[in-house]
């Protein structure tokens, strides 16, 4: 199988985030009490430096301000902190985004495929699909050295022309207009079945309230499916809302886990007293399998990450794929004026206290991210999980894997070169 490695081209927001109400201070200037306002909030706020000695000369709009406050983090581990207009925010949250409405993943240095496409977009309605290989974007061949040109036009461009070879090796020549549509948060779900194990699959893209309106229904045909195992997709779910995620381990969870703790939240010493524990309980249609497995990959983060630790204490948990984004923390979204601060502002643990160290969750089962299939048991990190509830993966094999990630150094994914880029 080919590389494959993690680039982030533009900024993505990977959040978990509770909302504070504040109301702006008259007596200082809008900048003045933006610093004051996020910096009492921001987690690290003793490493920052007293309002008359930060530079507002450089840092001079709300935006510039909060992303400033991540060189304060200790080893600049903060790398989320930002401020936005209300106006996208609200958007944001409510699941409207203004893209093409796909990611794309480099498989090899030259061999760049679609890795999702969402439905209600440009590229959903044009019925682009996973796996299919890009040759050109807006005239520009796909190759390594140009990485830096088909990041900008896959940010920039109002348009975007692709020259594709589509899964059945016939080529496409589209082109699809930058428009808003709503975000679908649930990208695939069904139930495989072979003569040994039924397994419930799951892809979801964003903790969104439309997700959690339907996990019930999605559940419920889990457990009439009579699914034993389940698989959860979160290989490009950046995060999103930590009530969301709750409903969602709630559906996952075994009896035994209610009342127990989920997760936990630190904040710093101002907000000290705002730390609190948060609790499993009963659901509707929830389902008790015998193992849950998590695909994941450099843009599992977040909310996305305090799933999966929420769930070591008490679920036979195993993880496919790559390691995750390395952000077991949460961030406060604070009102102010026309805009929207999202400090960095508490940090979470799970009910044993575990914390990533901001390394990321590691994978048990070591595999690349199959961008040269669609959904399903043909895919890598599908087919890994598959193997390994059927009992087919044998200890070569499995050793095999790990010496490769381990000879091509993709155990850590480099988000700053084109090794692997992802464009979205």
């Amino acid at each position: 199988m080919g590389k494959l490695i993690s680039v982030i081209f533009g900024a993505t927001i990977l959040f978990a985030c509770r909302e504070e109400s504040v109301t702006p201070a008259e007596s200082k200037t809008q900048l003045d009490s933006i610093f004051m306002i996020a910096s009492n909030f921001y987690f690290w706020n003793n490493y920052i430096p007293p309002a008359n000695d930060f530079d507002f000369q450089t840092n001079n709009t709300p935006e510039l301000v909060l992303s400033s406050f991540r060189a304060y983090s200790p080893d600049s581990v903060d790398k989320w902190s930002f401020a936005v207009k209300q106006s996208v925010w609200q958007k944001t949250i409510s699941g409207i985004s203004g893209d093409f409405g796909l990611g794309m993943r480099f498989l090899e240095p030259n061999d760049l495929r679609i890795a999702y496409v969402q439905p209600n977009s440009p590229a959903g309605i044009a019925n682009l699909k996973r796996g299919y290989k890009v040759l050109k974007i807006n005239g520009i061949y796909v190759k390594a050295e140009n990485l830096q040109q088909l990041n900008q036009e896959f940010q920039l461009s109002s348009s975007l022309n692709l020259e594709l070879i589509k899964n059945d090796s016939s080529i496409l020549d589209i082109t699809l207009q930058r428009s808003e549509y709503s975000v679908d948060p649930i990208l695939h779900h069904e139930v495989f079945k072979n003569a040994v194990k039924t397994v419930a699959y799951l892809h979801l893209f964003t903790f969104s309230q439309e997700a959690a309106g339907r996990f019930p229904d999605i559940f419920n045909s889990f457990r009439t499916e009579g699914a034993e195992y389940l698989i959860v997709d979160l290989r490009y779910n950046g995060g999103g809302l930590l009530p969301v995620m709750e409903q969602l381990a709630n559906h996952m969870v075994c009896p035994s886990a209610y009342n127990n703790i989920m997760y936990q939240v630190e904040y710093n010493d101002i907000y000290e007293s705002s730390g609190a524990k948060y609790f499993f309980h009963e659901v509707s249609n929830s389902n008790c399998f015998k193992r849950i497995y998590f695909i994941t990959a450099y843009k599992t983060a977040s909310s996305s990450e305090v799933l999966i630790s929420s769930l070591l204490p008490y679920s036979d948990v195993k993880v496919v794929g790559t390691p995750t984004h390395g952000k077991l923390m949460g961030m406060n979204t604070i009102p102010y004026a026309d805009y929207t601060l999202v400090p960095v502002a508490f940090k979470i643990l799970n009910r044993d206290g575990f914390h990533d160290d901001f390394k990321g969750i590691k994978p048990d089962i070591p595999m690349i991210d199959g961008v040269d299939s669609d959904w399903g048991t043909d895919e890598a990190c599908i087919w890994e999980a598959i193997k390994d509830i059927s009992g087919t993966q044998s200890e070569n094999g499995r050793l095999a894997n790990e010496r490769y990630f381990q000879s091509q150094g993709n155990l850590i994914e480099d988000v700053q070169t084109w090794n692997g880029a992802f464009l979205r």
